[in-house]
């Protein structure tokens, strides 16, 4: 009985504790697994585009591979580069090789004159410029080129029995873009004293020379000279000469054209001289002439006095003086 009564009671203790390890959990079992999380299905992976070449034509379909360049030896693909760099190297050369320095023209209308002598400047080309000396003697100038230009100029007879003059000159630069500057000078024009005799033609040549002050020669220091051959009267009047001589006629001439600011100059200018008879000779009178400049790009107003020089004594003189103006326009 005792050993039956003690089998009973060790199966109850063992279903007692099935009992409470199905209700309360065994401490000592491992813990049930986590449910895996449910996760949203991936979208399809996208084609990556392929890599275009710059020596093919682009694919016809999104990512579908670009077909690759034909192979090129490495003797012809050596070949290629060198000459493209060559080609780069040329041109990278011609691109940085220094131009030539242009000519520096001066922004005065009148620079191609003082106020009677011309200077070895030259109007621009394509250029009209229009001249007035003393509101009687008018002038047109063309430039043909940047060192050619000729010129038009007519002094009318304002009255019966007033003198008249016609003429056209023409001046070529044949040195410049340095210090000095050399140009040549040539002029024909035609005389009518007004007093009923046949009109003379006159015809002249020289040079002009001028020493630049500054790069651009808005200052500068000049002498020319013409040589002028007259006939009729007027010949032998100017060379001192009877009327069987065939004389002719030299105009000597300095001058300075000093820049002091953007739209002023300062000119001086002294005329005198002459050949007669076969010699030179210089005269007892000459032309000194002072004055300021005023101008623009486009116009130029030359305001001084002309003084008549008398050079016969060891001490020059003056002869009275009367107003000088000259005025320019260059559309």
């Amino acid at each position: 009985m005792t050993t039956r009564t003690a089998l009973s009671f060790l199966l109850l203790g063992l279903g007692a504790s099935a009992a409470h390890a199905q209700v309360w959990g065994d401490p000592y079992s491992p813990p049930a697994p986590a449910p895996a999380p449910v996760l949203a299905p991936a979208p399809p992976p996208m084609p990556a585009p392929a890599p275009v070449s710059p020596y093919a034509p682009p694919p016809t379909a999104w990512g579908a591979p670009a077909p690759a360049p034909p192979p090129a030896s490495p003797p012809a693909a050596a070949a290629s580069s060198s000459t493209s760099a060559a080609t780069v190297t040329a041109s990278i050369a011609i691109a940085a090789a220094p131009t030539r320095t242009p000519i520096a023209l001066d922004d005065d209308p009148a620079a191609d004159r003082t106020w009677l002598s011309p200077t070895p400047e030259t109007q621009r080309r394509g250029s009209w410029t229009y001249n007035n000396y003393e509101f009687l003697v008018h002038g047109m100038s063309y430039g043909i080129a940047d060192n050619l230009q000729v010129t038009g100029f007519v002094l009318p007879a304002y009255s019966e029995g007033s003198p008249a003059i016609y003429g056209a000159s023409a001046k070529v630069r044949v040195l410049a873009g340095g210090p000095l500057r050399l140009a040549l000078t040539g002029s024909v024009w035609s005389v009518d004293a007004g007093d009923g005799s046949d009109s003379t033609m006159v015809v002249s040549a020289g040079g002009t020379a001028a020493l630049c002050l500054d790069r651009g020669c808005t200052s500068q220091l000049g002498v020319n000279t013409d040589l002028i051959k007259a006939g009729g009267d007027s010949t032998n009047y100017a060379g001192g000469g009877d009327s069987s001589e065939d004389s002719g006629v030299a105009r000597i001439s300095a001058y300075a054209a000093i820049r002091m600011s953007s739209h002023l100059k300062l000119l001086a200018e002294l005329n005198r001289g002459r050949i007669g008879t076969g010699k030179l000779e210089l005269a007892d009178d000459g032309l000194l002439m002072l004055g300021v400049r005023f101008h623009s790009r486009w116009a130029a107003a030359d305001l001084g006095l002309a003084m008549p020089m008398n050079f016969s004594d060891d001490d020059p003189d003056t002869r009275g003086a009367f107003p000088a103006i000259n005025l320019t326009y260059r559309p």
